[in-house]
């Protein structure tokens, strides 16, 4: 099926196997079309047919009880400081909120479409599994005993307003400051902590 994403992307990948051709790979960052970094999983999920099970069976993980995703949402605050005055933006940062506003707008396609993945994972892990153990004459108790667990830690479910901007300007960079670092720390345990859906894959493994 050439509309097919499984066969978009062995046509796109193909082209690599010819290193005479292509003697050369140039990488960017992939923050402008996977600023979560789930394409990957989605990609592998896409080449076993769209079918999870299959894909477990891959990695011997038949017997698997639970997957947990903690997708980080780190996305960059909006320029409010502008809609406070009259004047003009500058340059770099009409150039900066040009390449945002899009990044931001894909990246809630993209935990959508990540939501409605885990649902299919769930259901196809447990039908797959139990179809198979019903065809080998294997006991099916608890063959549906599979859940997807998705955390999303999102700087906006801070609840302090003064760290939660805080947290949100700070850029993407290879540098950050002593204060930038225990910061982030600390919010990555909190969100973590206040998290329905991480406490719930935590009392699951008991």
């Amino acid at each position: 099926d050439s509309t097919s994403r499984r066969y978009y992307l062995a046509r796109k990948y193909k082209q690599y196997l010819d290193s005479e051709k292509l003697p050369y790979i140039h990488l960017f960052d992939g923050g402008l079309t996977d600023n979560l970094g789930i394409q990957p999983f989605q990609r592998h999920i896409a080449f076993a047919d769209n079918d999870a099970w299959k894909f477990f069976k891959a990695l011997s993980r038949e017997n698997t009880k639970h997957v947990l995703f903690i997708v980080v949402n780190a996305q960059p605050g909006q320029m409010r400081k502008y809609s406070l005055v009259g004047s003009n933006i500058p340059l770099f940062d009409t150039i900066a909120g040009v390449s945002a506003i899009p990044l931001n707008e894909y990246t809630f396609v993209s935990l959508a479409h990540l939501r409605t993945t885990m649902e299919k994972l769930t259901k196809q892990i447990a039908e797959g599994r139990c179809a198979e153990r019903r065809k080998n004459g294997e006991d099916t108790k608890g063959c549906d005993d599979f859940k997807a667990h998705l955390v999303v830690v999102d700087f906006d479910d801070i609840k302090d307003d003064e760290k939660r901007e805080f947290l949100k300007e700070i850029p993407t960079s290879f540098s950050l400051t002593p204060e930038q670092v225990t910061a982030l720390k600390q919010a990555g345990k909190e969100l973590l902590q206040q998290s329905a859906e991480y406490q719930q894959f935590l009392s699951n493994l008991k």
